[in-house]
C-alpha cells in the first residue's frame, strides 16, 4: 500500500468513528450558521508581481518531523500573519501530520487573514466540521475523489459557504477538476503516492488551465529561485510549509522569502 492509500485508509476509519461520536446533523447546522468566510481567493491575487504566500502550520509529515504535537500552532500562525502571509493553511490530519481541528479553531480565533483547512477529505462530515471550526477554505484532493464525489463535495462547500480549493497532481486530476466551475486550483508537484517532487508538473498542468482560474503552486518551493520559476509560468500564489517549519523561526523565514521576492521584483 502506497503512502497516500495508507493515509486515506486511516482517514476513512477515523472519520467513521467521529461520525458515531458526533451528530452529523448538529455539525452541519453549526456549519450553516457560521458568518460569511473571508475572501480566500482575493487574498492570493498579486497586484504588483509579488508572490502571495499561503503559509502552512504543519507539525510533522511522513517525510519530516517539525516538532510534533509540542509545537504551538497559534504562535506560529501569528508569526506568519505578522510576517506578511496572505493566508494560513492548517494541517488537521492527526495520524501522519499531528494536526487537529482544535488547532484550526484556535488559529481562526487569533488571526485576521483567511484560513485553509488542509486534510484528506473523504466525507461531507469533514467539510461541515471545518466550516463550523471557522475555516474559510478547504482542500479537496482530486487524486482521492472520483468525478462524482468531487462535484458533490464542491457543491456541499458552496452550500455551507466554504471555498473549495481543488488540488491536482496530474492530467487525470486536471480533467476531473476542470469539469467543475472553479475560480482557483492548486497544482501540487509532489507525487502523492511516492512523495517525490517534480517541479516540471507546474509547467505541464498550468498550460491547460484557463486564465480565469487562479493557480496556486504547492510543494517544492524552497527559495526565491523556485518562486522565480513559477512566476515565469504566470503563477503568483504558492502554498509553502516545510521551508518555513524546518527553521527555528517560521515567521522570520517567511519574512525573508517575501523580502527576496520583493527585491527581485
Amino acid at each position: 500500500m502506497n503512502r497516500l492509500d495508507k493515509i486515506v485508509t486511516h482517514r476513512i476509519e477515523a472519520i467513521a468513528r467521529r461520525i458515531k461520536d458526533k451528530s452529523v446533523l448538529k455539525i452541519r447546522t453549526d456549519a450553516e450558521s457560521m458568518p460569511p468566510v473571508l475572501d480566500f481567493r482575493k487574498s492570493l491575487i498579486s497586484t504588483n508581481g509579488e508572490t502571495r504566500i499561503i503559509s502552512e502550520v504543519k507539525k510533522t509529515s511522513p517525510t519530516a518531523d517539525f516538532g510534533g504535537k509540542s509545537l504551538d500552532a497559534v504562535r506560529i500562525a501569528l508569526a506568519y500573519e505578522s510576517a506578511g502571509a496572505s493566508s494560513i493553511s492548517v494541517l488537521t490530519e492527526p495520524e501522519f501530520f499531528s494536526g487537529s481541528m482544535e488547532d484550526l479553531l484556535n488559529i481562526k480565533k487569533s488571526v485576521r487573514i483567511p484560513i485553509l483547512c488542509k486534510d484528506f477529505i473523504i466525507d461531507p462530515f469533514q467539510i461541515y466540521e471545518a466550516r463550523a471550526a471557522g475555516a474559510d477554505a478547504i482542500l479537496l484532493i482530486a487524486a482521492i475523489l472520483d468525478p462524482y464525489e468531487l462535484k458533490d463535495f464542491i457543491s456541499i462547500c458552496r452550500l455551507v459557504g466554504i471555498v473549495p480549493f481543488v488540488e491536482i497532481t496530474d492530467e487525470s486530476d486536471a480533467e476531473n477538476a476542470l469539469n467543475n466551475d472553479l475560480d482557483l486550483i492548486g497544482i501540487n508537484c509532489r507525487n502523492l503516492k511516492t512523495f517525490e517532487l517534480d517541479r516540471s508538473v507546474f509547467k505541464e498542468l498550468s498550460a491547460n488551465i484557463p486564465k480565469s482560474i487562479l493557480i496556486i503552486a504547492e510543494s517544492g518551493i524552497n527559495g526565491k529561485e523556485d518562486l522565480s520559476y513559477i512566476n515565469e509560468l504566470g503563477i503568483y500564489s504558492a502554498l509553502i510549509g516545510s521551508l518555513f517549519m524546518k527553521t527555528d523561526d517560521p515567521g522570520e523565514a517567511l519574512r525573508g522569502l517575501l523580502s527576496e521576492n520583493h527585491d527581485r521584483n
